[in-house]
């Protein structure tokens, strides 16, 4: 797919996942958010267990094995970052430093 860029494999799966999101996942309820996540979580750790080499390594060949590999490992990670700036409270988080600093 990207014989001269090898990193870019990677951005066009994170360009579906961007394209899935604009088209009506921004759209979702944080509950509905968290069963995809769920889900896509699911369908990682089943390619985890069920991979014939052992490992999540692929994505960066245009055949039907490469490209469920590169979206199981795109969907998960972008879809729950997602779902965390949803629910986190980041304005709970500016004193963080200090208390840890004071161990």
């Amino acid at each position: 797919m990207h014989p001269l860029n090898s990193v870019g494999w990677s951005l066009f799966f994170e360009y579906i996942a961007n394209i899935l999101y604009a088209i009506g996942i921004r759209k979702f309820s944080n509950k509905a958010l968290g069963i995809l996540v769920l889900i896509a979580a699911a369908a990682l750790a089943h390619l985890a267990i069920t991979s014939p080499n052992g490992d999540l390594s692929g994505g960066w060949t245009l055949n039907g094995e490469h490209m469920r590999i590169g979206i199981t490992r795109t969907i998960y990670p972008f879809f729950s970052g997602l779902l965390l700036s949803r629910i986190a409270k980041p304005n709970l988080l500016k004193t963080l430093f200090y208390g840890v600093a004071s161990w």
